[in-house]
């Protein structure tokens, strides 16, 4: 099986001519953000909240989150981070509250301990996939959602952790 390999050079961009460099620069680095293209996470947990989707986990336990792999710079392996307060960065807190244990590999599977290598798919053969996410036992969840309808909430982000990322949100 083809697994992700870490390829020790980056990309080596030095026989690209300087106008091919500007074009691809300008032309799709370069190009405008549309408005509202950022995810606001305190919008979007409210808005789970008022639709009643807010998913629900146990101290110790683990979530299944499902994945979707548009390119080969995204089946890097992933790794994810929690917020007990669940505001984030955008909540004021310039840090996170530390990093949760990705299957003991960061490896995307379907089943808990199914432990196959560093990521999820052969190289050029983007997928979806489920990621399988440890709880700490000591897990305190303080956040709540705006107007306080739904109360001991975490943050979670998961992220791939390639040289040119971090993807994912």
């Amino acid at each position: 099986m083809g697994y992700y390999y870490e390829n020790p050079r980056p990309l080596d961009y030095s026989s690209e001519s300087p106008a091919l460099a500007g074009e691809r620069q300008t032309k799709y680095y370069g190009q405008d953000v549309p408005p509202l293209a950022w995810v606001d996470p305190t919008w979007e947990i409210w808005q789970q909240s008022l639709k009643k989707q807010i998913t629900q986990a146990t101290a110790g336990g683990w979530l299944k989150i499902n994945v979707h792999v548009v390119n080969d710079d995204g089946m890097a392996p992933l790794r994810c981070k929690f917020d007990q307060s669940a505001g984030g960065w955008a909540g004021g807190r310039p840090d996170w509250d530390g990093w949760l244990t990705v299957d003991d590999t960061a490896v995307l599977q379907d089943v808990p301990g199914d432990t196959r290598g560093k990521a999820f798919r052969p190289i050029s053969h983007p997928a979806d996939g489920n990621l399988i996410v440890k709880l700490p036992q000591n897990l305190n969840c303080q956040g709540e959602t705006l107007g306080g309808q739904i109360k001991n909430l975490c943050l979670i982000r998961c992220e791939n952790f390639v040289s040119a990322g971090p993807f994912g949100g």
